[in-house]
């Protein structure tokens, strides 16, 4: 299970480029896209703009493309 699997990733780092989980899942940035829409609907995960230059944890690791959008995991679903 895909999403599961992206759940994980994202409860586990916390925050991440769509580019770092679709290497990390070993699938597509269009269907961890879809996957993240999914969430974001369900509130689970916030959408945190443009990556820049890192996953938004170090501030300088270039692990991201300055294209690819970051998710936070959200602990709980907003009332």
């Amino acid at each position: 299970m895909l999403i599961s699997q992206l759940s994980s990733y994202l409860q586990q780092h916390q925050r991440a480029s769509v580019q770092d989980m679709a290497l990390h899942l070993d699938s597509s940035t269009e269907a961890v896209q879809a996957m993240l829409d999914l969430l974001q609907r369900k509130q689970r995960v916030r959408r945190l703009g443009d990556a820049g230059s890192s996953c938004g944890k170090c501030g300088g690791c270039g692990c991201s493309s300055p294209a690819s959008p970051a998710y936070e995991w959200v602990a709980s679903p907003t009332p």
